[in-house]
């Protein structure tokens, strides 16, 4: 295991991607596209973990859930 602590670096992570996107998408390929046919997403070749995990968050997702959570006295503060 390597710890890094306090420091960061973006150096080489779009490579980083690249490599984990053909790797699992050779093992395991998405069988679909996420939002597949609405509008503003088109269907891509190869569709990787990283196109997925940018759809998945290009679209707010359970907006109230911090409502309902404190609505039953947990508290988020």
């Amino acid at each position: 295991m390597t710890l890094h602590k306090d420091r960061f670096s973006e150096q080489g992570l779009e490579g980083h991607v690249d490599a984990y996107d053909a790797r699992r998408h050779t093992v395991q390929p998405y069988a679909n596209q996420r939002f597949a046919g609405e509008q503003g997403y088109e269907t891509v070749t190869p569709y990787t973990w990283s196109e997925d995990k940018a759809r998945q968050y290009s679209k707010p997702e359970r907006a109230d859930f911090g409502a309902f959570i404190r609505s039953k006295g947990f508290k988020l503060d």
